[in-house]
């Protein structure tokens, strides 16, 4: 079985790339890009069946660091930065709406992030082949703990195994975008995984040694509980959606051509 687990919110964020283009909230661009380009990923890898994995609130990560992600904000072309990510929210119910109308299996949990949820997935699919679409460099950790390949949609490759040990790299040189403190320079942190003498003398020392558990912890994917793990499986609407794609002005969804091609492409996707 080949599966397509796409990094949720991650994906529904290219749709956000305009090209310079100004953002206008009843042009709803982030929808009607979130629509090609999941059909053009589907199209290209041709699975069996795609996971879609939904953001939760992680209470672990919060609890061991209040600041975790404190930093986030959504930056566009000339929108604010306010607007940009009203936007972003809104167009973000839009595309779950369409989702639910497309065969689709959303998985979610409330306590923990997409990352999680996908290595879940993964653990839980081990004789599949597994292929996980996302711009984010954490999923460097599945390429170390299963047969998964993650695709990176926006430089259109694969990752290939990481150098070092990721989890203890990233734990060292830290991660802006996600509010995680950087506790040596990259050149630092290279010096110490090349040499396990020099890693054993950081970790000996205390402060440094609770700072790099902490961000270990922040970094690392978690197991999501499985009694807890909902998964909501969807069926094709063809009316449903051309009677969206109406409602929004997307004229060129609604083409013949187009509507042939989409329907012949998602109904192929079984469960």
């Amino acid at each position: 079985m080949k599966n397509l687990i796409i990094d949720g919110n991650n994906f529904f964020y290219r749709g956000m790339i305009t090209f310079g283009k100004p953002l206008v909230e009843e042009d709803h661009t982030v929808t009607y890009n979130f629509i090609r380009n999941v059909k053009a990923t589907v199209e290209q890898f041709f699975p069996d069946r795609v996971f879609i994995a939904l953001e939760g609130h992680p209470v672990h990560r919060y609890a061991l660091y209040p600041e975790y992600k404190a930093n986030r904000i959504i930056k566009v072309g000339e929108a604010k930065k306010a607007d940009s990510k009203s936007i972003f929210n809104n167009e973000s119910k839009l595309i779950l709406d369409m989702c639910q109308h497309m065969p689709f299996a959303l998985a979610r949990h409330k306590d923990y992030e997409a990352d999680d949820v996908i290595n879940t997935l993964v653990a839980q699919m081990p004789d599949d082949d597994n292929i996980v679409v996302t711009g984010d460099t954490d999923y460097y950790q599945l390429l170390e703990t299963s047969k998964a390949k993650v695709y990176n949609p926006n430089k259109k490759v694969f990752l290939e195994k990481f150098k070092y040990p990721y989890v203890v790299h990233k734990s060292l040189v830290g991660d802006k975008s996600d509010n995680i403190p950087r506790l040596v320079s990259d050149r630092r942190a290279e010096e110490i995984l090349d040499n396990p003498d020099l890693l054993k003398e950081f970790l000996a020392e205390e402060e440094s040694s609770a700072d790099f558990n902490i961000n270990f912890e922040l970094i690392k994917f978690k197991e999501v509980p499985l009694d807890s793990l909902e998964i909501e499986y969807n069926l094709l609407d063809m009316d449903y959606l051309k009677a969206r794609w109406e409602q929004y002005k997307f004229p060129s969804l609604l083409k013949p051509s187009y509507l042939t091609a989409f329907t012949e492409v998602f109904e192929k996707l079984v469960y």
